[in-house]
């Protein structure tokens, strides 16, 4: 999947979707079952940092219908006369069928509870409505709105149809959607994915062992911006993001730009996962 937006950031990473004629998910891509570790750094110099690491840890388990998902991103951010550790925590239930989405977030910044959104949200043939139980109760409705999995397997989708654009609402479990989040993602083919696919100056044992589970499936670029009614008026989104999509759902060498400075890191680790048994 792509990276999961964080919190930290205002609707940073958000790596999930305009008010352009949305339709309901239909998507039928498989996602693989499957746990993944990424590990971040710094992809340019900042005014603002002097350096950053990080790392992204989720759990995807796709099976009885729905997506579950488990994931913590935790970074540490080093200034000149500052470190700042934060660290964001996020389970979510997804139907497949794209109609109902479960999800809680929770943020830390130097071990200090910052924020925590809790919630429920409906798609029906017109309209998502959102009931929020954190940080306090209340209800809205937003314009069709796409699911964070259903969101990939989407994008995957129009990917193995040779299509080039994906424009879409998206509700990824946000308390301020009445901003109404956007996503437009470009799709370019890349290279079926080999053992080589990277210098061998690269390449650890760790990594070598994650290029040999994703050998032989195809793959493509995707180039994804995020936008808001809080976007700026020249066009420029809240958030950018690049990485490559595999067919089975998973994603590599992806690249988080906030706009003020970016985060970009590669898998560390891959383990497929068993499906649990349905009840």
């Amino acid at each position: 999947m792509p990276p999961h937006r964080s919190a930290l950031v205002p609707l940073a990473m958000a790596v999930l979707l305009p008010a352009l004629v949305p339709t309901a998910a239909s998507a039928t891509a498989a996602l693989a079952s499957h746990r993944a570790v990424y590990d971040l750094s710094l992809a340019a110099r900042s005014d603002e940092l002097r350096s950053a690491e990080g790392r992204i840890v989720m759990e995807l388990r796709n099976a009885c219908g729905d997506y579950d998902l488990t994931y913590r991103f935790v970074a540490r951010f080093f200034e000149e006369q500052e470190v700042t550790l934060t660290d964001q925590r996020t389970t979510s239930k997804e139907r497949v069928s794209g109609d109902r989405f479960e999800f809680e977030t929770s943020t830390l910044v130097d071990g200090i509870p910052q924020s925590e959104v809790k919630g429920t949200a409906q798609n029906s043939a017109s309209a998502t409505s959102v009931k929020l139980e954190k940080p306090a109760e209340r209800e809205f409705e937003l314009p069709l709105s796409v699911f964070p999995m259903n969101h990939t397997a989407d994008l995957i989708e129009t990917a193995e149809a040779g299509g080039k654009v994906v424009q879409v609402s998206i509700f990824d479990g946000d308390q301020d959607a009445q901003k109404k989040l956007t996503s437009t993602a470009i799709i370019l083919p890349a290279p079926v994915a080999t053992t080589s696919d990277e210098e061998d100056g690269a390449k650890t044992p760790k990594r070598e062992k994650v290029l040999a589970s994703l050998a032989g499936l195809k793959s493509w670029y995707v180039d994804e911006s995020y936008y808001s009614s809080e976007s700026n008026a020249d066009g420029m989104p809240i958030f950018h993001s690049t990485y490559r999509l595999y067919q089975n759902g998973v994603s590599d060498d992806i690249v988080l730009d906030y706009g003020s400075y970016a985060l970009k890191g590669s898998l560390s680790r891959l383990d497929y996962l068993q499906p649990k048994p349905c009840r």
